[in-house]
């Protein structure tokens, strides 16, 4: 793990308290680990809660929730390492004849889609690639024109 990674804070309103409340070394790592772009279903299955706990946590707690929210964001450089480490791997191994067909084409699909799952959060950790400019009358009614950067 990052040292970034390593100096991830809980909250003390995630510690746990008597029955029926987690762990914050539970919810650390399974913050860790989405933060490195793990599917949150495969974490939870990992870590011995199932996804709908997980759900119920988030729901009850707006700080665990947004805590969520933030790693699924950070998780976009990780995905964007990824993908270009195994594309320039696979350019590699290509050019070699270590891959066939399929093999390729199973990586495009992967790629393409580490590619959609990264744009669903880029623009929360980018910014938009859209601009926008709004009109506003002396009435108050607003005309609104975006387009693509």
């Amino acid at each position: 793990m990052s040292s970034e990674l390593e100096t991830i804070k809980i909250p003390t309103q995630l510690e746990e308290k008597k029955r029926g409340k987690y762990k914050s070394s539970l919810v650390k790592k399974i913050i860790e680990q989405t933060s490195i772009g793990e599917p949150i279903t495969k974490v939870c299955k990992q870590n011995g809660i199932s996804w709908n706990t997980w759900n119920a946590w988030c729901k009850k707690d707006p700080k665990l929730d947004e805590l969520f929210r933030e790693a699924k964001e950070r998780s976009v450089y990780f995905t964007i390492d990824d993908v270009t480490t195994l594309t320039r791997d696979s350019i590699e191994k290509a050019s070699k004849g270590e891959y066939n067909m399929t093999t390729i084409k199973a990586i495009d699909t992967h790629v393409r889609w580490k590619q959609f799952l990264a744009s669903k959060y880029a623009g929360k950790v980018f910014g938009s690639d859209k601009e926008k400019l709004t009109l506003t009358s002396s009435q108050g009614q607003k005309l609104e024109i975006e387009w693509l950067k």
